[in-house]
């Protein structure tokens, strides 16, 4: 998203071609890593249709004046094409990866006590700038990815996780478990996984 670009411009923009617009600020250590502007929207379809409705709106925006770099399919996490121990099916295919989210409810104290847990459950914490709570509570999501293992394997992942959030009394109103199939670029968010700092960026 450009940087002088209006914020309700975007929303207009997004609204215009049928897409939920999106701020993701990516954090690690209590500090953004990087501001990510995305879309999401929802079909009910095959795999082509799918590619072809991310196509539709990677040019829509374009069209707009917006540098689109990254497309991104995610469907559910027991695809055909999901590796699963109960189909026999073992190996990830290249560049799809497990992905699950937990919106936490949190407030500005328990902020460090979120960051421990999700650094001892290999996960990592960001916030929706469009979404904002009062009574000195806001939302915080914690993302967990896996980029081989099973969707067994990945569940028992979950399961510690969400173990480790209600020990600490973090509330978790939501819950999102997604199988990545396509991800023109994977990198995109690759220093907020693995901690290196560039300063924020508007994507």
């Amino acid at each position: 998203m450009p940087e002088n670009r209006d914020i309700d411009v975007y929303k207009l923009d997004c609204a215009m071609i049928g897409v939920k617009p999106l701020i993701i600020d990516l954090e690690r250590d209590g500090e953004s890593i990087m501001k990510d502007a995305q879309t999401s929207s929802t079909i009910i379809g095959n795999n082509r249709e799918a590619f072809l409705e991310s196509e539709r709106i990677a040019l829509e925006m374009r069209g707009k004046g917006y540098e689109v770099i990254r497309q991104k399919v995610e469907t559910v996490p027991w695809h055909p094409a999901a590796p699963c121990q109960e189909h026999h099916k073992v190996l990830m295919p290249k560049n799809c990866y497990f992905e699950a989210h937990f919106s936490c409810v949190i407030t500005k104290g328990q902020k460090d006590l979120l960051a421990n847990i999700a650094a001892a459950n290999n996960s990592h914490i960001s916030r929706n700038f469009f979404k904002k709570l009062g009574d000195g509570k806001f939302v915080n999501m914690i993302t967990t990815r896996e980029y081989e293992g099973t969707y067994e394997k990945f569940l028992v992942h979950l399961e510690k996780l969400k173990t480790s959030l209600k020990d600490n009394n973090v509330l978790f109103e939501k819950e999102i478990v997604e199988f990545s199939i396509y991800d023109t670029k994977v990198s995109q968010d690759a220093s907020w996984l693995t901690g290196e700092k560039k300063g924020v960026k508007i994507a």
